[in-house]
């Protein structure tokens, strides 16, 4: 089934399914990925349009087992590397708790001229 018919009937629900906004605004973050602060949604946590699609009866949740809910577990990785400053912090905690391993990890490999690793 498609949800086409929003466009016409919810505009507004429409653009929050396409992600309008997203296409239109050209704030990206350092990553080029589209902030959160820059949208004008901020309830993230509420499924507007799937609500809209519920309540009138267009979709229906079916969970395995004939269970009465369903848990679905993803990630979401924001940091790819730690700054130095949490590296330091980081540090300090491991010695704090006597992990010398953690506090002290040994050098990772420099790249030298030519790409090839020292």
């Amino acid at each position: 089934m498609g949800f086409e018919f929003l466009q016409s009937e919810r505009p507004d629900l429409w653009d929050r399914f396409t992600r309008r906004e997203e296409y239109e605004n050209p704030i990206r973050d350092m990553h080029g990925r589209f902030p959160y602060w820059a949208s004008r949604e901020r309830d993230i946590f509420r499924p507007t349009v799937s609500e809209y699609l519920y309540e009138q009866g267009l979709i229906e949740p079916e969970y395995p087992d004939g269970c009465e809910f369903a848990v679905w577990v993803t990630h979401d990785i924001d940091n790819v590397y730690e700054s130095p400053y949490a590296k330091v912090i980081g540090g300090f905690h491991a010695l704090k708790q006597g992990d010398k391993k953690i506090a002290n990890p040994p050098p990772k490999p420099i790249k030298g001229k030519g790409g090839k690793w020292k």
